[in-house]
């Protein structure tokens, strides 16, 4: 095979193992070729876009999320790791951001809407999964407000290049550091996950099993018993055959619906149960500090390290601020090395409002706004959210993640000048405020994304009481402004990001279904024509019984398999039809005015959430054995170009 280049570009590294061509590269050569070529300093945004529609790249990344959810079940699935990592040299991009495929909507990556964040970083752009809630209308405004001040200016600072790449010449040091110390502790931590397991009793090795899948899933054990019992053996049989679990399939059903430990029932049972739980546990906060350890010494990680910095005079009294002034946004160093030069990007922002209750901004990037409950609260703009503690004017803090950066960790401080407020009725005060980006913060900002969404759900709730409250001031009436015929609004528009994700699920379903249904009638056939090459004759269950074992199923649960699939497609297919009806009924009276049962349309959203995102979690499985033409025979929702996205003046 040849290689279309050896090295990634912009660095010496080489770009695969002479072992490894055989591979992720060999599968998806083409769609890495246009990849590298849609990001040269010539592309723009508009090209990538178009690329990202392309069979070719859509069908890479699928195949990127079943490594990526597999590892994270298993992480012991040497196989997942090496297409994991040989995904991230080709594309040449770190391997933690190829580790955010398992938490992006299915329907979204299957699409094309998903990228790397080395792509938003190039164009300063968000991809439709970054955003944990769609922007509403006031977020609209705010755009609209932003499009006045002047555009992203790029400007190339030579010496700063020359400290870009001093800097790369320290990292693999450290990442060789880092490395080794990550892997002390991680051996340590396998050393006390062994003592834990020797005094383990059964149930709590299978529920520990059980946990694995559910952390490959995205969901929690309590989550994973609530959902219904077909769910639950669909998605063990998916961990099985991603090697979550050493335990049979019924033995693991029976065990995530139980209740009670029966196997500790004497007191030094007991004894023994809380002493492997405490040890199970000191073996996770080593397995953790591990991780924390690895990502942040890790030489991908410090290469799409960033700061940014934004400074200029502001004014405060009794708390009461605003502030104007550039923000200095210095590259990453793979942006450095990819481009030849240091480029930096000069972005206008201003605060026209900050208190300890509201607060409102605009920039080149776009507008933002906030709510605080004094000191303490949150703010989403259209290209980061955060979660602040700050006094308005004077000092904050605050973590978040920016759509395009990444992790993010900021301190402001702007002290009082004196010489120019001591005859004034307002503080003058200057100062700034850093931001730092780096993969290592994920574990602490990725909670933010949930503070987020209950940020946009509390904002929805305020006007809902402020029009039961003041009708003839708020004007309590049908929504005035309506997108893709749902109220524009950052709660309703987040309802309808999670009904486009449940959607989608279900036409996938739909699609394995008809593939089930059609090798019922040709239950004797083994050959595997099948939906991939239209006009073949239908797969039979002999050969999906066949894939089914080679998927690594023992033989029972792959006989079992056409069953068990067939029952959970339907049951989810049928549920999902009833609970969307329910959402959109919510959504049309909403639409009118008219009032709603928000109680009833939060645990219908919550139950669709979970029941999804298991349905996400099996398909790894189902599309190697229940194929369809992939990823057109998935629903392709790319948007129109967002109306929230202000127009690009770079």
């Amino acid at each position: 095979m040849t290689v279309y280049t050896t090295t990634v570009p912009g660095t010496q590294r080489p770009l695969l193992r002479p072992r490894e061509e055989a591979g992720f590269v060999a599968r998806h050569a083409e769609a890495i070729r246009l990849y590298h070529r849609s990001l040269e300093p010539s592309a723009t945004a508009e090209g990538f876009h178009a690329f990202s529609r392309s069979p070719q790249y859509r069908a890479m990344l699928l195949d990127v999320r079943a490594a990526v959810v597999a590892r994270r079940s298993n992480r012991h699935n040497t196989k997942a790791d090496l297409i994991v990592s040989q995904a991230a040299e080709a594309l040449g991009v770190p391997t933690s951001d190829l580790e955010r495929l398992a938490d992006a909507p299915l329907y979204l990556v299957a699409s094309g809407d998903w990228r790397p964040r080395a792509v938003n970083v190039r164009f300063l752009e968000r991809n439709a999964s970054s955003r944990p809630v769609p922007a509403g209308r006031v977020q609209d405004a705010l755009n609209r407000l932003s499009t006045h001040l002047p555009g992203v200016k790029t400007y190339s600072v030579p010496l700063l290049y020359n400290c870009y790449l001093e800097a790369a010449t320290v990292l693999p040091a450290l990442d060789a550091v880092g490395k080794r110390f990550s892997y002390e502790l991680t051996k340590a931590a396998d050393v006390v996950r062994g003592w834990s397991d020797a005094l383990a009793t059964d149930v709590q090795k299978r529920l520990r099993e059980i946990g694995a899948m559910g952390h490959g899933a995205g969901l929690r054990m309590r989550a994973l018993r609530r959902l219904p019992a077909t769910d639950q053996r669909a998605v063990i049989l998916a961990g099985r055959a991603l090697g979550a679990a050493s335990s049979d399939l019924d033995t693991l059903v029976n065990t995530v619906r139980a209740k009670d430990d029966a196997g500790a029932s004497s007191l030094h049972r007991r004894f023994a149960r809380w002493s492997s739980t405490a040890l199970a546990g000191l073996s996770s906060v080593l397995e953790s500090l591990a991780h924390f350890v690895h990502h942040t010494t890790d030489e991908d990680a410090w290469r799409t390290f960033a700061i940014h910095f934004q400074t200029g005079p502001g004014i405060e009294k009794f708390l009461i601020a605003t502030r104007a002034g550039p923000i200095l946004m210095f590259p990453t160093l793979e942006q450095a090395l990819r481009e030849g030069k240091a480029n930096v990007r000069v972005v206008v922002k201003a605060n026209p409002l900050d208190t300890l209750f509201v607060s409102a901004s605009v920039s080149s990037r776009g507008g933002g706004w906030g709510f605080r409950a004094g000191p303490v609260g949150a703010s989403m703009t259209n290209f980061e959210h955060e979660v602040k503690f700050n006094l308005p004017g004077i000092f904050g803090l605050s973590l978040g993640e920016d759509y395009a950066y990444g992790p993010m960790l900021a301190f402001g401080y702007s002290p009082k000048m004196d010489a120019i407020s001591w005859r004034l009725p307002v503080n003058v005060r200057g100062g700034g405020q850093l931001k730092i980006y780096h993969e290592g913060l994920r574990p602490l900002t990725d909670p933010t994304r949930h503070t987020a969404e209950v940020f946009a759900n509390s904002f929805e709730l305020a006007q809902r009481v402020l029009a039961d409250v003041f009708p003839r001031v708020t004007g309590k009436h049908a929504h005035r402004s309506i997108r893709r015929g749902w109220p524009n609004s950052e709660y309703w528009q987040h309802v309808r990001r999670k009904v486009e994700r449940v959607a989608g699920a279900y036409r996938a379903a739909e699609l394995r279904l008809e593939v089930l249904r059609a090798a019922s009638e040709h239950a004797g056939t083994v050959g595997h024509g099948a939906p991939e090459k239209p006009g073949a004759r239908p797969m039979g269950t002999a050969a999906i019984v066949e894939r089914a074992r080679s998927c690594g199923l023992s033989a029972n649960e792959a006989a079992r398999f056409p069953e068990i699939a067939t029952e959970y497609l339907e049951s989810f297919a049928k549920d999902a039809l009833r609970d969307l009806a329910i959402v959109e009924r919510a959504g049309q009276r909403a639409k009118a005015g008219e009032g709603y049962n928000r109680p009833i349309l939060m645990n219908t959203l919550k139950r669709l959430e979970g029941r999804t995102k298991a349905f996400e979690y099996c398909d790894t499985l189902f599309r190697k054995i229940l194929p369809v033409p992939e990823p057109a025979g998935l629903p392709d929702r790319r948007p129109e170009r967002r109306p929230d996205a202000p127009p690009s003046k770079r």
